[in-house]
């Protein structure tokens, strides 16, 4: 999976265009709205950027090759709802009914941090130098999902998780933060990277990354 998503960075980081055929779906079986309440994990991903030193047309590529990957690894998990970017914001939404299914949502937000890494090594962003930054907040709680037509389109009705989330970013300056509800569905061997921070309602911080992808990179350095 790495050396696929690796040869789409590149191709993308060398100015590929995206062909009609390319895209997949459409509106044609587009039926009426399908509202669903319940519970649902959802994932905030704030992106910063800072390509100063680059040239134009080389950001816009750099942009190209994040939002793909983080879309791949999104996907790969099949409980996955909802993909949207906003802006600096990426949301996604996961319909976890089981408490295994956390772990796979704590490996995904681990492999879209180590794909920020990744991203900004092959555009040969220096210490010196700035480059894509990411922090991810994790949550778990009510939402209203509205589906239009069998390709998913989904939107996100009642926000209100949606803003709970984000504001796990202005308590806190960690990578990623959980709540507990979140650390105590996942297994030990995840626990572990996260530590407690003093608050009215716990949250806990960590900075996680994709071993696999760290040590690809790790490599590369040398």
């Amino acid at each position: 999976m790495l050396n696929e998503s690796l040869e789409r960075i590149d191709s993308l980081l060398k100015g590929y265009s995206v062909e009609p055929s390319d895209i997949v779906g459409g509106m044609s079986s587009f039926r009426l709205p399908i509202a669903v309440t319940k519970k649902y994990c959802i994932v905030v991903a704030n992106i910063t950027y800072g390509f100063h030193e680059l040239e134009p047309t080389f950001i816009g590529r750099a942009y190209s090759a994040l939002y793909n990957e983080l879309y791949e690894i999104a996907r790969g998990m099949e409980k996955l709802c909802v993909f949207k970017a906003l802006g600096n914001k990426v949301v996604l939404v996961f319909d976890t009914t089981q408490k295994s299914e956390m772990d796979g949502v704590i490996d995904v937000v681990a492999n879209m941090c180590g794909l920020v890494d990744i991203i900004n090594y092959k555009c040969h962003v220096s210490p010196m130098k700035s480059g894509f930054g990411i922090r991810a907040a994790v949550n778990y709680g009510v939402l209203t999902m509205v589906s239009y037509g069998e390709f998913r389109m989904n939107t996100i009705g009642d926000d209100t998780l949606l803003k709970e989330t984000e504001r796990f970013f202005e308590r806190t300056a960690d990578k990623v933060v959980i709540p507990s509800v979140i650390k105590n569905n996942i297994k030990e061997e995840y626990q572990k990277f996260f530590e407690n921070m003093v608050d009215l309602k716990p949250l806990f911080g960590g900075d996680i990354i994709n071993t696999g992808m760290s040590n690809w990179l790790l490599r590369e350095k040398k």
